[in-house]
């Protein structure tokens, strides 16, 4: 599930769908000085294994290769043009995400895939950056179908970044346990995003304070 930055496990843990409208515009955010992007190259599933990781998504790096290769191991050449990296002034890999596909509700949609930034580099502005770059990607694609996410609710702050872009809360209709391509999780629509929607007013109050 995306959202891997900033998690909050003090709340329940609950699975969520977002989609949004491709034809609508879209914010344009732009890297911070001495970052640039760079697409996934042969070899750099070990790199995208390390952020993974870093951000809990994965409990070791064995692991997270072993699900790269199971979800994208006979694809290389559609991964080097839909996988991007961000890169910081020493060239190291800090941040990524992908333009992906996946089925919602049987229909074959374009998806925000694997959003992952290292925790030393979170709430400088990648997140933002790595969206727009996502979103640039199915516009010179052409894309012209919707565009979803799936997330959870302990990653509340990226969902308010989420929403900056369009993305809206959608209603797949799964209650109870569901089986990820990690783990199961639990969702259940309304109780999440009573707790999403919580979570962000006061985390928005806080900033104000601040």
């Amino acid at each position: 599930m995306n959202g891997g930055n900033m998690l909050d496990k003090s709340v329940k843990h609950l699975g969520v769908v977002m989609i949004r409208n491709n034809n609508l515009g879209y914010p344009k955010y732009q890297l911070p000085e001495g970052f640039n992007f760079v697409k996934f190259q042969e070899g750099d599933e070990l790199e995208w294994a390390k952020i993974e990781t870093s951000v809990e998504e994965f409990t070791g790096i064995d692991k997270a290769l072993v699900h790269f290769k199971k979800e994208f191991g006979n694809q290389y050449e559609k991964v080097k043009e839909r996988c991007i990296f961000i890169k910081d002034k020493h060239g190291q890999k800090v941040a990524t995400a992908m333009a992906w596909e996946g089925q919602l509700q049987g229909l074959e949609l374009p998806r925000v895939h694997w959003v992952g930034v290292k925790k030393d580099y979170q709430s400088i502005g990648l997140s933002k950056a790595l969206i727009t770059k996502i979103l640039d990607i199915y516009k010179e694609l052409g894309e012209k179908r919707n565009i979803y996410l799936t997330t959870q609710t302990w990653s509340y702050k990226a969902i308010n970044i989420y929403k900056k872009f369009g993305f809206k809360p959608f209603n797949d209709m799964k209650r109870g346990k569901q089986e990820g391509v990690c783990s199961d999780f639990e969702c259940d629509f309304n109780i999440a995003w009573n707790i999403i929607n919580e979570k962000i007013e006061s985390y928005e109050e806080s900033k104000n304070v601040g």
